[in-house]
């Protein structure tokens, strides 16, 4: 069950949890789950709804919280706000690849590219 919170610390929360956990975790974690769980148990676990669906239902009604308190406008695809974040999180991630394999160190924390994130969702790239 996820926690209830503001709208700035869902979006951060999520952004974090993208970026500590990364697609390499969530490979492991899928190849774990096929290597050690039987295949009757994968197919009754998943008979209604596949991991990504459930992933994103979870999320989905996070947010829907946050619409129903009028913290998010009605006119937001919700379906698309969450890959929208993790396509924000999935680039940084490959910057920070692309500049590691060069020798060089990333000057970025998880948490100040989590705070971009947050700020460029909720408040966009125009002067305030």
């Amino acid at each position: 069950m996820l926690q209830e919170t503001d709208l700035r610390t869902t979006i951060h929360n999520l952004a974090m949890l993208f970026l500590e956990r990364g697609p390499r975790d969530m490979r492991r974690l899928n190849q774990d789950f096929n290597n050690f769980v039987s295949k009757r148990q994968r197919e009754e676990t998943f008979r209604d709804v596949t991991p990504e669906e459930s992933l994103i239902g979870t999320l989905l009604t996070c947010f829907d919280r946050h619409l129903a308190a009028g913290e998010l406008r009605t006119d937001i695809d919700l379906e698309a706000l969450i890959p929208i974040v993790y396509g924000m999180v999935h680039a940084q991630l490959n910057f920070r690849e692309r500049y590691s394999a060069n020798g060089d160190e990333p000057n970025r924390s998880n948490l100040d590219i989590a705070d971009s994130i947050v700020e460029v969702l909720l408040f966009g790239i125009v002067p305030r």
